[in-house]
């Protein structure tokens, strides 16, 4: 499990898309296919896509990680990421 708030985003996404795509949950592991189930669990804490804040409009907030790590690993691999 990873538990942060990313400030290399990119490397965040990276990392996630890595560990999910595997067979066996390490980083550098086999590659799965659909026909694979997805052995690492992806779980994000927090649920809300915008938050208010001292500016006048509301600001994404944590789960706009699901979107992008599920919108990553959908045009890298082909399929879905399961994240909870």
């Amino acid at each position: 499990m990873i538990f942060v708030v990313p400030s290399a985003i990119y490397s965040f996404i990276q990392i996630v898309c890595d560990l999910a795509s595997s067979t066996n949950g390490h980083l550098l592991g086999p590659k799965r296919t659909t026909k694979n189930p997805q052995f690492t669990k992806l779980i994000l804490t927090d649920p809300d896509f915008l938050t208010p804040t001292e500016f006048p409009t509301l600001r994404f907030a944590s789960s706009l990680a699901k979107v992008m790590v599920s919108a990553a690993f959908s045009k890298l691999h082909g399929y879905e990421v399961e994240v909870e």
